[in-house]
């Protein structure tokens, strides 16, 4: 059997803003390192603003530590509090260690994409590590973007490179 797996650069016209949520995860980490509760409320709505989109955070174990006050669907709660297995654990490989500031590959941050049906949202998931004031220790935290767009207004994917393709492709097998 044959398998491929295709990667594209990060400047590639077909990722598009594929990681623009990476991009925007990594601004909010800075923004809400040693921040109150009430300062990461503020940067998350005005993220959550500016991507259409609305942004939580929250530590590996289900506390909510900034965004609009509220009570996560079952399916997203259990997925950010599922507890981390080492690099490859999950492909039957052994563990390797883990570079600084990345995932084993060196690629984007670990994440999860789901749909819940009450309320009927599309949640994206980061994994991040976040500084509390005063501590020299971080959080293992997870910011969340829920959206009622599959595409998440362009934060999460945007199709529009691969449509520009399909449709050239289209228009070349027409001509001949």
């Amino acid at each position: 059997m044959i398998l491929f797996n295709f990667r594209f650069a990060p400047s590639s016209f077909f990722r598009g803003t594929a990681y623009r949520i990476e991009t925007v995860a990594r601004l909010i980490n800075e923004e809400t390192n040693e921040k109150t509760r009430a300062e990461r409320d503020e940067i998350l709505k005005g993220y959550g603003e500016l991507n259409r989109v609305e942004f939580f955070l929250f530590d590996n174990v289900g506390k909510q530590l900034g965004g609009r006050e509220i009570e996560l669907p079952t399916e997203v709660y259990k997925e950010i509090t599922r507890p981390d297995s080492p690099p490859g654990a999950r492909r039957g490989k052994p563990p390797r260690e883990m570079p600084r500031g990345g995932s084993p590959s060196g690629g984007p941050p670990s994440s999860i994409y789901l749909k819940t049906e009450n309320p009927p949202l599309y949640w994206y998931g980061i994994k991040m590590m976040t500084f509390e004031g005063g501590s020299s220790e971080p959080i293992r935290t997870r910011l969340l973007a829920a959206s009622d767009s599959f595409f998440g207004y362009g934060l999460f994917f945007d199709p529009t490179a691969w449509l520009v393709a399909a449709a050239i492709i289209i228009v070349v097998s027409l001509l001949f």
